[in-house]
């Protein structure tokens, strides 16, 4: 039986490799063990090894014309600069298995007068600088922010397929949801800050209860103030900090720390949704999850995350355990725990699909969606994470996500 790394060859080249193979371990690995040199089995983490035998693997299947060819195409830096290790390996060990050509390069190694690119691919243990044509599909790991790169992204889409996405904020995704009547009750009531009037819109809201003011763009769980009101007085929390004063000091103190940042940011005021399961501690859901071939969507992962000590942030960037949703909502007392987890299942899906309806989201291919659960257990949308983070699943993340850029090559 032919070694999972050798399917992706055909004809002559896997019959030979398989002869090879079956000389001996150390006699077809140059010395060393098959689990060495090609590395862990299938079903382990793929670890990248450089060895000869794997060198001339790589460049004969390489020079195969129908191997399937990906760019991976970040703007301001090359994507093996500023991925994380894990997701590097992942992407990696799972072109190996597909039998797929990854390639990563950045918009600035686009020549558009040669029609080539300059890119990189993993080859003999190291990144290696490499060039070629536009390849039949092009996913890109942001949206172009610059008009250098907006020129990059229009030259690309007019010869390939491009994977990419419009940078729309957590105001607009969730104004795009509120439109569609049966999503309406599941978006959190909020407001665009004006600085002209910004003291009187919090006046007003804190009025009403609890808040919460953040950036519209902002990401990691930073920035965020929870202003809490506590008979006369106003408690602030912000990061591992808490302040307490009168209800003018807090909004004076707000107000304080983003009117300068107000110049060229947009902040929202939002209703504080008291997400604090039966032990006190504030606990949201998260759904991350891949597009199929035929546009539904499945998870690969859905978790309750519960933040640690005093915080009332449960972003996984602000140290928060994850457990499995079902052990999630018996900790919040629901009465059918799996019957929530069904519905968290089913409005992820809805929100996913309905934003790819959306102008320029089109194309997105995953999400990871932010659902807080009040007391009464009702879903309320955080955000939609278009680049999420998979810490800790990276590899179930690539498996599913590989699938969908494949099927992209075919259509």
């Amino acid at each position: 039986m032919l070694h999972p790394h050798l399917r992706r060859l055909s004809g002559g080249a896997a019959a030979w490799f398989h002869r090879l193979a079956s000389a001996g371990p150390r006699v077809a690995c140059g010395g060393e063990t098959p689990e060495k040199m090609w590395g862990p089995s299938p079903g382990r983490e793929f670890s990248p090894v450089s060895t000869p035998a794997r060198t001339a693997l790589l460049r004969m299947e390489h020079a195969m014309p129908d191997t399937p060819t990906i760019l991976l195409l970040g703007h301001e830096t090359t994507l093996h600069q500023s991925y994380s290790p894990i997701r590097l390996r992942a992407v990696v060990g799972e072109a190996a298995y597909r039998g797929v050509r990854v390639l990563l390069a950045r918009s600035a190694d686009c020549d558009m007068q040669a029609e080539r690119i300059r890119a990189h691919e993993y080859v003999d243990g190291a990144w290696r600088p490499v060039e070629i044509d536009v390849p039949r599909l092009v996913v890109a790991a942001a949206p172009p922010t610059r008009p250098a790169h907006r020129v990059v992204d229009a030259w690309l889409r007019a010869r390939t397929k491009v994977l990419a996405f419009d940078g729309y904020d957590k105001h607009q995704m969730a104004a795009m949801l509120a439109a569609y009547p049966h999503l309406k009750p599941h978006i959190i009531p909020e407001e665009v800050l004006v600085a002209e009037r910004v003291e009187a819109q919090l006046a007003e809201w804190l009025a009403g209860g609890p808040i919460v003011v953040k950036r519209a763009d902002g990401a990691l769980g930073t920035g965020i103030f929870f202003l809490i009101p506590q008979d006369d007085e106003v408690a602030v929390h912000k990061d591992e900090h808490s302040w307490r004063g009168t209800r003018a000091e807090a909004i004076a103190r707000v107000i304080g720390a983003i009117r300068v940042r107000m110049g060229y940011r947009t902040y929202l005021v939002q209703r504080f949704i008291d997400t604090h399961d039966l032990a006190g501690q504030p606990a949201t859901v998260r759904a991350d999850m891949v597009r199929r071939p035929d546009d539904g969507w499945d998870f690969f992962r859905l978790t309750g995350r519960v933040s640690l000590g005093s915080k009332l942030i449960s972003n996984r960037a602000k140290g928060s355990a994850l457990i499995d949703a079902e052990s999630y909502f018996i900790a919040r007392g629901a009465a059918d725990p799996e019957g929530k987890v069904r519905e968290a299942q089913a409005l992820s899906r809805e929100i996913a699909s309905t934003l790819c309806q959306q102008p320029g989201l089109g194309a997105c291919y995953e999400f990871g969606i932010d659902l807080a659960v009040d007391q009464d257990l009702h879903f309320w949308f955080l955000e939609a994470n278009k680049r999420p983070l998979a810490n800790g699943a990276e590899i179930e993340r690539m498996m599913p996500a590989m699938t969908y850029w494949l099927s992209q090559l075919n259509d």
